[in-house]
């Protein structure tokens, strides 16, 4: 039956959990199991094991060890499951008499330590270790990738370091967190086969990335008295990664590769430029285009990267920004007076880049499309010494991807949320209306934004869907206010 959907799961778990004195113990054993039919294709299995016990004693003195053994069906024999153990340790300072005696507005220290394995599964090819025939266009029988029953699970190694600060009895409170990722046997589509094996396989374990950020949080509450109190958060994020292996080809420039760049790059498509045909003699005595068509005065000028006397494919080279944000930030606060409530949030990314391609973006005049946009204003003249657009043209400036056109900074600060209200309570609305209280409060989201797009929502990632289409990026968060009314009897 079309659109049959059946999903069995199982679970038994035993748990444990006694104090002895100052001495707390806790256990947790679990046996799951998931399947999950469709149709009539064959059903979806997956199972695990797992088990965690902890320890503290008199709470300063903390210990935690998991463990999980999980199977998949997507690897076959002898590597279905896989084992990932993973344990912490902490430590409250602040709970030792020494410490308390010694530094007593410091009311809460604490150091804390984590480090395991976690795994997974993903991968393109629901079973990796078998191979088969399909019929394709033209009821033609095709092979299928071929099979990878070697594959096995992708693991990531993670550590945590944490530091947590209480002082002045939790006027300041400080969390910082370093951390670091190792992910090793990524599931990937093979790019190094040689033509001569005559086809292509399922995914293999030829990747590994590395990965390590930091991330802090500062917070500052203080209450004045009975009827006053406010407060004021922090945070901060920075987020590195960089490519180990990823089934680069050989042969191929460092350039090239993905190896030794960061996870989430920009290089396909992407051709480095030095700025605008100034004469036509500049325009015919540069190396030869792949692309001749579609040049003018004002077209931007490719770089010949690898100085081979002309501008093709192998010219292609990584750009700077990274299409996830690096680095993250909030602000955000609050004051409650009397009846009277306010609060605010502020947000924002930095370092991330958006494909500004389309026509709402550097693409002019597409599809029909005989109106130009606010990021196609600023385009080259004679008389306009520095653009941001190169000449306008009816087919969109050439449709290459150039840095510094179509790739760009979406840096942003937003005003994400506003909150006030005030509560009326009276006699009077109680003796007359039978109400308690009534609390009048008005909410406003995305109210400003500070970015140096020019258009489209930083938040997004691309302009670009299916190659033409407008993409997410052409819709710009809503702003909305609301009024609100809540009565209590």
């Amino acid at each position: 039956q079309a659109g049959y959907y059946k999903n069995m799961y199982y679970e038994v778990s035993l748990n444990y959990d006694r104090s002895f004195g100052q001495h707390n113990v806790t256990g947790l054993a679990l046996l799951n199991r998931q399947e999950s039919d469709k149709e009539i294709d064959f059903p979806y299995y997956n199972e695990a094991v797992v088990g965690r016990g902890t320890y503290d004693f008199a709470r300063k003195y903390l210990f935690e060890i998991n463990v999980g053994y999980t199977g998949s069906e997507r690897f076959g024999t002898g590597n279905k499951f896989g084992f990932f153990p993973s344990g912490a340790l902490g430590w409250v300072v602040s709970e030792e008499n020494f410490f308390k005696k010694a530094v007593p507005w410091m009311n809460k220290l604490k150091f804390r330590y984590s480090d395991g394995l976690v795994g997974s599964d993903y991968a393109s090819s629901r079973w990796l270790f078998l191979s088969d025939y399909y019929v394709g266009t033209g009821n033609y029988i095709y092979e299928d990738k071929s099979a990878n029953p070697v594959s096995q699970w992708e693991e990531a190694r993670k550590r945590d370091l944490g530091i947590e600060i209480g002082l002045f009895n939790n006027l300041f409170n400080l969390t910082v967190d370093l951390y670091d990722e190792h992910r090793d046997k990524m599931l990937l589509t093979t790019k190094s086969v040689n033509f001569m094996v005559g086809n292509d396989f399922k995914d293999l374990n030829r990747g590994s990335v590395k990965k390590h950020g930091i991330e802090v949080e500062l917070t500052y509450r203080k209450i004045v008295n009975e009827h006053f109190n406010y407060n004021l958060r922090g945070s901060f994020s920075f987020d590195e990664n960089r490519v180990i292996y990823k089934d680069d080809l050989a042969y191929a420039p460092d350039y090239a590769k993905a190896a030794g760049k960061p996870l989430s790059y920009q290089i396909e498509n992407e051709l480095a430029g030095t700025g605008y045909f100034e004469t036509m003699d500049e325009r015919h005595l540069y190396p030869s285009d792949y692309t001749w068509t579609n040049l003018y005065l004002g077209s931007y000028k490719y770089v010949d990267y690898n100085a081979d006397g002309k501008i093709d494919g192998t010219d292609i080279i990584p750009v700077e920004g990274l299409a996830y944000p690096p680095i993250a930030v909030s602000f955000s606060g609050g004051l409650e007076w009397k009846n009277f409530e306010c609060s605010f949030m502020f947000q924002g990314n930095y370092k991330k880049y958006v494909d500004y391609r389309g026509p709402l973006g550097m693409q002019e005049f597409q599809q029909g499309n005989w109106y130009l946009h606010t990021p196609q204003l600023n385009y080259w003249t004679p008389t306009n010494e520095n653009p941001t657009h190169a000449t306008l043209s009816y087919n969109g400036s050439g449709g290459t991807n150039v840095n510094g056109l179509y790739w760009r900074s979406s840096d942003y600060l937003r005003l994400k949320e506003v909150y006030i209200s005030y509560i009326f309570k009276s006699a009077s609305l109680k003796k007359l209306l039978g109400i308690s209280s009534m609390k009048v409060y008005v909410t406003g989201s995305n109210l400003l934004t500070f970015t140096p797009l020019l258009e489209g929502d930083p938040e997004s990632k691309s302009l670009v869907v299916s190659g033409q289409t407008y993409g997410e990026l052409a819709y710009p968060q809503m702003k909305s206010c609301q009024l609100g009314l809540k009565l209590d009897f």
